[in-house]
């Protein structure tokens, strides 16, 4: 931002947050993920993500170029530009188009150099659980099943349940009628089906974001009401 000439603060990025996020928004964590957003950035820089430090006016989704500072939202448009000053806060990764891919490179390069094990074609059926606590997982890998135990604890980071329609239509049955829908195959609600199965709850199963795919040009943008 300030390479590129915008000014920001927390407070701006906190009152929009809190006002973009839907109903009942989680004051604490919007709180932390303000503050903590300029460390964030420098971490992923530390960990060899290259950012260009010039901003696309033009787009809320991956620029034509390699610019690395656009839009994230709405942060321009009504009525949250009247809620909060706006500003660029979406950055992404120096290369054309689509950039998970690089940043995604990177943070699993800088994960193997740390000493983390990576495992693939492993898929998760279920937690183990030894005592009342969960110790380890079960796993299909390369179609053997194999058992895994956890040293500390087992995060969960699965995705939601988009792609399973009988979770759809029983937590959330009008994006059930949805034709277009975003997401992997394997957002199918495996991890929190099984998190549930030994005890653990859950909230929002009701809550999804839907959104209009119509981009207008974002001159137009601060305008429209």
């Amino acid at each position: 931002q300030s390479a590129c000439g915008f000014e920001d603060s927390l407070e701006d990025m906190y009152r929009y947050m809190m006002a973009a996020c839907g109903p009942d928004p989680d004051e604490a964590k919007i709180a932390r993920y303000c503050d903590e957003s300029l460390g964030h950035f420098d971490w992923l820089v530390a960990r060899g993500v290259p950012f260009d430090p010039s901003f696309c006016a033009e787009t809320s989704m991956a620029p034509t170029g390699t610019e690395g500072l656009v839009y994230s939202g709405g942060e321009d448009a009504y009525p949250f530009n009247e809620i909060a000053r706006p500003a660029p806060r979406g950055h992404l990764a120096k290369t054309k188009r689509a950039t998970g891919w690089l940043l995604m490179q990177h943070l699993a390069a800088a994960a193997t150099d740390a000493g983390a094990t990576v495992s693939t074609d492993t898929r998760v059926d279920r937690l183990v659980v030894e005592d009342e606590r969960v110790v380890g997982v079960q796993a299909q890998r390369f179609g053997e099943t194999v058992s895994i135990r956890a040293r500390r604890g087992v995060v969960l980071t699965a995705g939601g349940f988009i792609f399973n329609d009988d979770m759809l239509r029983q937590h959330c049955p009008p994006l059930a009628r949805g034709t277009f829908k975003v997401g992997t195959e394997g957002d199918d609600g495996r991890a929190i089906r099984m998190a549930q199965a030994v005890g653990a709850s859950v909230r929002n199963m009701y809550a999804g974001e839907v959104s209009l795919p119509i981009t207008p040009p974002r001159t137009l943008i601060p305008w429209i009401k």
